[in-house]
């Protein structure tokens, strides 16, 4: 939980945009190792409710934000010491809300204002390169999206695939 407060010139002191302290955000997870090679991590995010407005007025970054719980399902697997492979499944029960930057920077002629895909499968392959068995930093790829060192490229590339082809999304995944 933060609180932030500001004092901008020649104004009293106001509470700051959802955009410098975020609402209050949990997350909780259960993991389950069958064995050493195999994780596995269902996990819920909760985002809390909070209203930004100042005096009741809406304006860019003050908007009141709904609350919102995300599930993610999670499995990763370590096929040798170097290479691992990892599949999740984003937004696990589909279900439908707005981000809390999409809720923020609603306004009338903002088209910014779009709800979070649906479920979104991952995958993704990890090698280390530097061949010291899982050591991360240089040497480490990966692809679906992930930042690979200078100079790397991928072998693959990763796509996502939302099961609802219909929704808008804010950003490719």
């Amino acid at each position: 939980w933060m609180r932030g407060r500001e004092k901008p010139d020649g104004k009293d002191w106001q509470d700051m945009t959802g955009y410098r302290v975020p609402p209050l955000k949990l997350t909780a997870y259960l993991q389950y190792k069958p064995d050493a090679d195999w994780n596995n991590r269902l996990q819920a995010t909760f985002f809390d409710s909070k209203d930004y407005r100042l005096d009741g007025v809406e304006s860019f970054g003050r908007r009141q934000v709904s609350t919102y719980t995300t599930v993610d399902l999670v499995s990763q697997y370590r096929i040798t010491p170097d290479d691992q492979l990892s599949l999740g499944i984003q937004n696990l029960f589909n279900r439908d809300y707005y981000p809390l930057y999409s809720q923020l920077l609603r306004n009338n002629n903002n088209t910014s204002h779009l709800p979070a895909p649906g479920t979104v499968l991952t995958a993704s392959y990890t090698h280390n390169w530097s061949g010291e068995g899982g050591a991360t930093g240089a040497g480490r790829a990966r692809w679906a999206g992930r930042v690979l060192p200078e100079g790397r490229r991928p072998r693959c590339h990763g796509q996502a695939f939302p099961s609802n082809a219909g929704r808008r999304s804010r950003s490719a995944r």
